[in-house]
């Protein structure tokens, strides 16, 4: 659980107009959570045999550490400019572990249970929050569209309705 974890944070660790200097220690260590999941697939395939793809969490890591071995080797070939964006899906799959750790625990499969009965009224308030995000603009333009920019040295083309 906690490599889930550690593996989940460093994935986050990333943000525009990052350092270049933060890319090789941040792949390297992704290299490292890559051959523990590798490892540990490994280890469970040899002690369960075939049980080991009877459970649909064990079918999902083994397709992620397989997907990421293939991308790994696509990028070391030379092909990995025209895959880039798979290795993006790959981490968003990775992601997907983190999941596994609902059900370990009680009180947090119930919060995320409540999470998901809750999504439709989410929903639905989302819609009703962005017909007033939308209703105002409208108001926003019939009120202020015809402003001229002239003299206005706060406004612009792009600060303005």
């Amino acid at each position: 659980m906690i490599v889930i974890l550690m593996n989940t944070f460093l994935m986050a660790f990333d943000w525009y107009m990052q350092p270049v200097s933060f890319n090789e220690p941040i792949e390297i260590i992704n290299y490292i959570f890559m051959l523990v999941f590798t490892i540990e697939a490994i280890l469970k395939i040899l002690s369960m045999r075939r049980d080991y793809f009877k459970e649909a969490w064990n079918c999902f890591d083994f397709t992620v550490v397989a997907a990421t071995i293939v991308i790994l080797i696509l990028n070391w070939s030379g092909v990995g400019e025209s895959v880039s964006i798979l290795s993006i899906i790959l981490r968003t799959l990775r992601i997907g572990r983190v999941f596994r750790l609902v059900n370990k625990f009680q009180k947090l499969k119930e919060i995320f249970m409540t999470l998901i009965d809750a999504a439709p009224a989410m929903g639905s308030l989302g819609l009703l929050l962005f017909l007033l995000l939308f209703m105002f603009s409208v108001i926003g333009i019939a009120q202020f569209g015809l402003v001229s920019l002239n003299g206005a040295s706060e406004m612009s083309n792009h600060v303005n309705f």
